[in-house]
This record gives C-alpha cells, sequence and structure tokens, in this order.
C-alpha cells in the first residue's frame, strides 16, 4: 500500500512537470492570420500574403516568442507594411523566414524599442523604394546574424540601425543594395559590432555611420564601385523654407521629433546658396535656453517692414512659432483661435496668412485678432502653399505619402475656397515639405533645395544643405581586418587596424580607393590613416612564375623586394597575392626566362608640340627580340598623364620573318596599380605599381577615337587617330609584347590648335 502511495506520487510529480515543460516550450504549428499578435512560440506550416502587416511581436506578452517560418514565404504588398514587426519586447527570436515586401516604406523585419532579441537564417527581398531589409528602432543588445536581404528601391537599406540602437552584432549577413546603402548606422547608434558580413552597393556606400560613435567593424567585406565606408553628421534635414524680399532662402530642419530621432537631436536653421543648396550660415535653435528638440515643416517670412520668421510644427500639433534669426530663439506664439491643426503658411497680406491641414483644408489667420476661418476643403492633404507674386495664382503641393507614385505633386488651387483647379504635374520628387516664390517667380522647396516648374510641375533637384554642424561628430569607429573590392579582379585588405578620425564628411570612396581591372590606388597622403600594412590581390595574371619588385625613391628605378618589405603569399591559378608593410611604389615581373624585347623609340609627334591639327598619325621604330618572338604593340592615348581610364589600341603584331600586319595581334594585359608611400618610406600622394602581365585579350578601342592602323615597310610604325578635340593636352605612349613580358616607351606630349 505504502509502495502504491509513493508510486503514486511519483507519477503525480512526473506528469506535472511534463505539463510544466509543455506550457514553457509549446508551439503554435499553424499560420496565424494576418497582422495576428503573437504570444507563444509559432512555426509556420504555409506561406502568408498579407496587405500590410503580417506578424506581430507586441508588449509583455509576447516576450521571448520564437518565430520559425520553417522557410516559407511572408509577402506583404501594402505601403508603409511591416512583414513581422517586434515592439517593446525581450528575447524573441525570429528565424528562418522568405520575407519579400512590394509596397514603399515597408520593413522586411523591424525592431521597436526591442532588446535581447536574435534575427537570423532569414532571407528579405525589398521591392520599392523607402524600404529596409531589417530594421532596428531605438533597439540595443540583439543579434542580427546569418540573414540575406535585396534591396532595389532608392532610399532603402539592406540593415538600418538608427535612433540610439547600440551595442548590437550584426555578423555572416550576406547583403545586396542594387542602388543605395547596404548598411546605415543613424543618429547616436554608438557601440555595434559588425563582423564577417558581405556587403555590397552597386551604387552607394557599403556603409555609411551618420552621428554614430564606437562602432566596431571586424573582417567584412564591403564592394562598391561608389564608396566603401562613409562617416559623416546627419545632414541638415529637410523642413521649412521661405524667400525674403531680397531673394535670400533661408531654410529651417525638421528632424522628425528630435532627442535622438533619425533627424538628429538639433534642430538648425541656415540661410541657402541658391546655386549650390548648400549652408551659407546657421544658427541653433533654442527655446528658454534648451537645445529645441524638434522642428518645422513650414517657414514663412513676413514681407517689409514685419520681417518675422514664423514656423509651424505640422501634423496634429496645433503650435506655430516666431524665430529670431540672430540668435535662434524660438518663442511660442499664442494659439489661433477656431482651429484644430495647420502646417503650410502663405502671407496673403501685412495681416492675413493664408494655410493648410493634414486634411485638404484652407484656412484664412487673421493676426489681428489671431483666429482662424476655414475657406473649404479638396484633396487629401497639402504640406503647403504658395503664391506667386505676381499672377496672383495659389500652388499646393500633395503629401507624398498620399500618391500612388509616392512623390509630391503640384496643383493651383483656388485662394477663395481651396478647391482645385488643376493638377499642374508631378514633381518626380518625394518628402517635399515646403514651398515658397522668390520676388522674381522661381518656386523653391525643400528636399536639400529644388525648383519646381510651375508650368509642368517637375522639380529639379539643386543640391542638399550638408552636414548638420552642431551634431555630434561620429568618432571612434574602428576597421579591423577589412577587405575592400571593386571588382573580382582586385582586392585590398588591410591588416592592421585603422582608426577613423572625427570628422563632418569623410568618404573612403572611388577616388580614395581606387580598384580596377588589376589596379590599386590608395590616397594615404588625404587618408593617412590608410597607411598600414595591407595584403594586395590581384586575379586573371599570366606567367608561372612572378618576382616583386620595388621602386624605394619613386624615380622609375625597381630592385627586388623581399621580406619584410614585400613578402609573396602565393601565385597560383593566375592569383597573385602579397603582403606589404607600407605603400611605396610596388611590380612584379615574370621570371619564366625570357628575355624582353628591347624599347620603342618615338618618332613624331614630338614631345611638347603645340598646334597640331585634329587628325594625326603617329609614329615609332619598331622593336627588336633577342629571342626572336613575335611582337605586338599598343597605341595609348589620354588626356590624363597617368593614362588612368583610357584604353590601348593593338596597332600591329610582327613576327620573325612574318608580316601579321593588320592582323590584330596579341594584345598583353598592362596592369597599372597605385599605392602611396607608407612606413619607414619616402611618401607621395600619387605612386604607381605596375604589375606587367602575360595574360593575352583581344582588341579593343582607344579613348582617343577612331582611326586607322598602317605598319610601315621600313623599321617604323604608324598609326592614325582622328577626331581629336581641340585646344587639348595629349599624352601618348607604344608599348611592345614577346607574349610574356610588356616593355613601354617613354610619354610625350603635344596640344591641338
Amino acid at each position: 500500500m505504502m509502495d502504491n502511495h509513493k508510486d503514486i506520487i511519483m507519477r503525480t510529480a512526473w506528469l506535472a512537470g511534463v505539463l510544466m515543460l509543455l506550457n514553457t516550450t509549446s508551439v503554435q504549428a499553424v499560420t496565424p492570420a494576418c497582422g495576428a499578435l503573437l504570444t507563444t512560440n509559432t512555426t509556420l506550416d504555409s506561406d502568408m500574403n498579407c496587405p500590410s502587416a503580417a506578424l506581430i511581436l507586441n508588449g509583455a506578452g509576447s516576450n521571448n516568442v520564437i518565430l520559425d517560418c520553417a522557410g516559407f514565404k511572408v509577402t506583404t504588398t501594402g505601403r508603409g507594411s511591416t512583414a513581422i514587426s517586434a515592439d517593446n519586447v525581450t528575447g524573441v527570436e525570429i528565424k528562418n523566414c522568405s520575407i519579400e515586401t512590394n509596397g514603399t516604406l515597408a520593413h522586411g523585419i523591424r525592431l521597436g524599442n526591442t532588446s535581447s532579441s536574435v534575427i537570423s537564417n532569414n532571407s528579405i527581398t525589398t521591392l520599392n523604394t523607402f524600404s529596409h531589409g531589417i530594421s532596428l528602432i531605438t533597439s540595443s543588445g540583439n543579434t542580427v546574424d546569418g540573414n540575406t536581404t535585396s534591396t532595389t528601391g532608392i532610399s532603402s537599406r539592406g540593415i538600418y540601425l538608427a535612433d540610439q540602437s547600440s551595442s548590437n552584432i550584426v555578423s555572416g549577413n550576406n547583403i545586396l543594395a542594387t542602388i543605395t546603402v547596404g548598411i546605415r548606422l543613424l543618429a547616436g547608434s554608438n557601440s555595434n559590432t559588425l563582423s564577417q558580413n558581405s556587403v555590397e552597393s552597386g551604387a552607394s556606400h557599403a556603409v555609411d555611420i551618420q552621428s554614430s560613435s564606437d562602432n566596431q567593424l571586424t573582417s567584412n567585406t564591403f564592394i562598391s564601385p561608389i564608396s566603401f565606408v562613409r562617416i559623416r553628421n546627419l545632414s541638415i534635414q529637410n523642413g521649412g523654407l521661405s524667400v525674403d524680399d531680397a531673394g535670400n532662402i533661408f531654410a529651417v530642419e525638421n528632424n522628425f521629433g528630435g532627442n535622438g530621432g533619425s533627424g538628429g537631436s538639433v534642430t538648425t536653421m541656415i540661410q541657402v546658396d541658391p546655386n549650390t543648396g548648400e549652408s551659407l550660415a546657421n544658427v541653433r535653435l533654442v527655446m528658454n535656453g534648451l537645445d529645441l528638440g524638434f522642428g518645422f515643416d513650414s517657414l514663412e517670412i513676413m514681407p517689409s517692414p514685419d520681417g518675422r520668421f514664423l514656423a509651424t510644427r505640422g501634423g496634429s500639433n496645433s503650435s506655430w512659432y516666431e524665430i529670431n534669426p540672430g540668435n535662434g530663439e524660438v518663442t511660442l506664439l499664442p494659439p489661433i483661435a477656431n482651429v484644430g491643426n495647420f502646417n503650410g503658411l502663405q502671407v496673403l497680406n501685412a495681416t492675413t496668412l493664408l494655410a493648410t491641414t493634414n486634411f485638404g483644408d484652407l484656412l484664412s489667420i487673421d493676426l489681428n485678432t489671431n483666429t482662424g476661418t476655414i475657406l473649404g476643403q479638396d484633396g487629401d492633404g497639402w504640406t503647403d502653399l504658395a503664391m506667386h507674386p505676381t499672377s496672383g495664382k495659389l500652388f499646393a503641393v500633395t503629401r507624398w505619402s498620399i500618391e500612388p507614385s509616392g512623390t509630391n505633386h503640384l496643383y493651383e488651387i483656388d485662394p477663395t475656397n481651396g478647391a482645385i483647379i488643376q493638377e499642374i504635374g508631378d514633381t518626380g520628387l518625394a518628402f517635399l515639405s515646403d514651398i515658397d516664390f522668390s520676388l522674381s517667380g522661381v518656386l523653391y522647396s525643400t528636399d536639400g533645395l529644388v525648383i519646381i516648374d510651375t508650368t509642368t510641375g517637375i522639380g529639379t533637384y539643386i543640391g542638399g544643405f550638408g552636414p548638420d554642424p552642431f551634431e555630434p561628430l561620429s568618432q571612434n569607429n574602428t576597421l579591423t581586418n577589412q577587405t575592400f573590392t571593386a571588382t573580382t579582379t582586385a582586392s585590398i585588405q588591410f591588416l592592421a587596424p585603422i582608426d577613423l578620425p572625427p570628422s563632418l564628411l569623410l568618404s573612403l570612396d572611388a577616388d580614395a580607393i581606387q580598384l580596377g581591372q588589376n589596379s590599386i590606388f590608395v590616397d594615404s597622403a588625404l587618408f593617412p590613416f590608410l597607411d598600414v600594412p595591407a595584403r594586395i590581390t590581384f586575379e586573371n595574371l599570366g606567367g608561372t612564375i612572378r618576382n616583386l619588385l620595388v621602386d624605394l625613391e619613386d624615380d622609375g628605378t625597381f630592385e627586388p623586394c623581399g621580406p619584410p618589405l614585400c613578402t609573396l603569399v602565393s601565385f597560383t591559378g593566375g592569383t597573385l597575392i602579397f603582403d606589404v608593410t607600407g605603400f611605396t611604389t610596388y611590380s612584379s615581373i615574370s621570371s619564366s626566362g625570357n628575355t624582353p624585347p628591347t624599347t620603342v623609340a618615338l618618332v613624331s609627334p614630338a614631345d611638347g608640340a603645340t598646334g597640331l591639327g585634329t587628325s594625326l598619325p603617329f609614329v615609332w621604330k619598331t622593336a627588336t627580340d633577342p629571342d626572336g618572338d613575335s611582337l605586338s604593340y599598343q597605341f595609348f592615348l589620354c588626356e590624363d598623364q597617368t593614362f588612368t581610364g583610357c584604353t590601348p589600341t593593338v596597332v600591329a603584331s610582327v613576327e620573325k620573318a612574318i608580316d601579321y600586319a593588320g592582323a590584330g595581334g596579341l594584345l598583353p594585359l598592362v596592369i597599372f596599380g597605385t599605392v602611396l608611400g607608407g612606413i619607414g618610406l619616402r611618401r607621395r600622394k600619387w605612386l604607381m605599381m605596375a604589375i606587367v602581365s602575360l595574360a593575352i585579350v583581344g582588341l579593343v578601342s582607344s579613348c582617343g577615337g577612331g582611326g586607322g592602323s598602317t605598319p610601315a615597310p621600313t623599321d617604323e610604325m604608324s598609326h592614325t587617330e582622328s577626331g581629336l578635340k581641340p585646344a587639348t593636352t595629349y599624352y601618348w605612349k607604344v608599348s611592345v609584347s614577346d607574349g610574356i613580358d610588356t616593355v613601354e616607351s617613354a610619354t610625350r606630349s603635344f596640344t591641338t590648335q
């Protein structure tokens, strides 16, 4: 009996334990409805296609929930939709999802005010503008690992950390951004670790860090033809704009909430250069001695002699303010009676303003009585108004978010009742927030500085306002073991840590680090922090053995280069890898026992000749080859003395006892690279590294225009170039190759008349 009792107790305890375990690890093995709030572990068993939000984790009830999509696809189609969102939660995990978003302003996965969570092994594609693959907004201590993102629209990012998203780990992700930024860190997103990611941007920055510090970038590969890394302050955000009676343009930023928001923590007003959009002068806005903490989306300057600067916040906020342009002091004005909210302002006369609301109302504001009257309503909402100074026509721009095109449209409306008279057209731009005419009738707007054609509605972007000088600098960001590549044939891996200096704007772009077809240039004179040991890789080289050479004095005299200055790592399958301790001029040469041909002697035109025509014959002495090898010649013509970006022309191939003139011949691939003076070596800004290849390619065209090849029957050869530019200085040279080694002539210059 006692044994049976003990057995019942043990069985009961075991069952209770099992139930407790099941309760804490329960999995919902179904696919929820679109927009479902998840409060328990969930594994999808089918695809989802939703017009807006698909799956939501929100609040304490969603803490520690695991969402496993099990490879099923989650698709959203609506504007502003988020496939999977996690807000105000901790400890969640989102994994194994295939996500596609089709609307504008979309997010694949978004964390908001979320911590200690994991996003892993997801594949995310965004197909429209202003959309992000993975977004972390005010979210810290999370891990984003092993995901693949592909973004194709403008202003879209693969991974986006903003608004004080700090101490996150972003590792092992594969990011492709077709036309925009791969990874962006924004507005106080500090102390994040980015490691072992492959980030490719087709037309922008691989990584963009704005007003964020202490981030560690380790063992990533950045691929971009434009820029590998950009460090900058937050730009002055587009907001209110107005033109005074003298034609001066002023703009005040809308920092989208401020206090660490995506527009920054301070608000700035600037005077704008009408030709470039850049800031000519600026003032930091304060209220009661403190940074403003919010921005303005409308600015209106009262006509003389009043001259006051009036601004509104817009949205559901009916407050309006006066700005002192001299000291930046902002004063809250008394509320307008009978008005719930308003944004755009337009001076009608000295005592009357017109204003708009988000709901399309047109208001009249009496400055004497401080009261508002609704004149009428038409449209879904205007961002601002502007009245032509001579015709009296009233123009308005729609909010871009209500238009199917996702851009702002320009309309003419009736100033007496707000009715639409006509749609002028699509500006082709988004985020325009304010418009105003100059006295000469030019209609300006803000997304940077924009001019809008009032006959077509088309907006022309003049230029950005530039970085905000009052935002904190991005500093103490470090690159370690980074690899930069622009092609599959050349890369540079910096082996020592690089501390990026604090700067308003610093871009490691294609000018600073030039990686082309078997070429490299590092501007360590402009960026001395790049003058560190590095590993250089070139692919598709010919030959079987290569020796490294160095030009220590940068005078064209090469000598063998061995450890510790140069260390050959490997040369296999046409791929050369070597390490350098610092940068001067290096080259490599095939050591196959071949004897190179003699140097070509240039004949005409003479060096420094001037007043020449735009169609010229070029003549040089043929070379000889001690081994009797067939020779091919390349003719180089360029406006750049370094011949950067100019493609040579194969002139002829000559073999001993056989004339191959006109057959095209064999084109030796000449590899030019540029690296700079480094540790213990003589510096200079532009230093050349020439690696002579044995690769063979076909005919190519010269950058100097079309021409014919006419080998001379004697020991001279000639080539004619036509279509040269007048009054232009050109540089020319000729190289000869025996298929193994290439020898170049001296460089000559001439100037056309």
